[in-house]
């Protein structure tokens, strides 16, 4: 009797075994990007497994928010779904073979977008992200119609990279500028900003454009 008891027992560890193994083949940090209306829009998904439970959160630097929580995370037979609660969207997907990618369909109203995340073999770093800084420090208040009236993304855009620099670092936006580092301002001015142009410099004492040659003539002086 003891030793079928001991039988069972074993049987019922090592199921619980192979299904921690399954579950845990989608731990780790993967990337992705979401194809909307012709514009694109990073995600990175974090999935970890703690006493036996399944869990995640994801990131969308370019909505500027990170560390959203999954409302809902399974994960069974190298398959994969979850649910967002905040913007309402769920993922139901596969791993390859070798686990290493992570393919299925993104959910989010009436859209469907087919989506491949891959594995990364550590979480990105958005500290000094251009396009996150700027969603998360700055778009409340530069958007069409604003009651501040800030300067649309498309003035900003038309704007040199030195003058949005020189705004948060000494303009009317040094207030925001001062909570962020050196390195993030300049992330931000090089996000929004276009480059400077070099502009010819004019010769010294040179003859205007489309004057006749004048070596041969009385008044030639030179």
């Amino acid at each position: 009797m003891w030793r079928l008891v001991a039988g069972h027992a074993l049987l019922w560890v090592c199921a619980s075994a192979a299904c921690a193994g399954e579950n845990d083949s989608a731990n780790g940090v993967w990337n992705g990007v979401l194809q909307t209306s012709g514009q694109q829009q990073r995600i990175v998904l974090h999935i970890e497994t703690d006493q036996g439970a399944i869990q995640g959160t994801l990131d969308s630097p370019d909505t500027g928010r990170l560390g959203i929580p999954l409302a809902m995370v399974k994960a069974e037979q190298k398959a994969l779904q979850f649910e967002v609660r905040e913007p309402h969207a769920a993922f139901q997907g596969s791993l390859s073979a070798d686990g290493n990618s992570l393919t299925g369909d993104w959910k989010q109203g009436l859209d469907v977008i087919h989506v491949t995340f891959t594995r990364l073999a550590q979480a990105p770093d958005f500290r000094q992200d251009g396009p996150y800084l700027f969603r998360a420090n700055c778009a409340q208040c530069h958007t069409p119609f604003n009651p501040v009236r800030a300067p649309w993304p498309a003035t900003l855009q038309a704007m040199q990279k030195s003058a949005i620099l020189g705004a948060l670092e000494n303009g009317k936006m040094r207030a925001a500028g001062a909570a962020l580092s050196s390195e993030q301002r300049a992330a931000i001015a090089n996000y929004l900003g276009r480059s400077e142009v070099a502009q010819p410099s004019a010769a010294v004492n040179a003859c205007p454009a489309g004057l006749k040659g004048m070596a041969n003539t009385p008044l030639w002086n030179g």
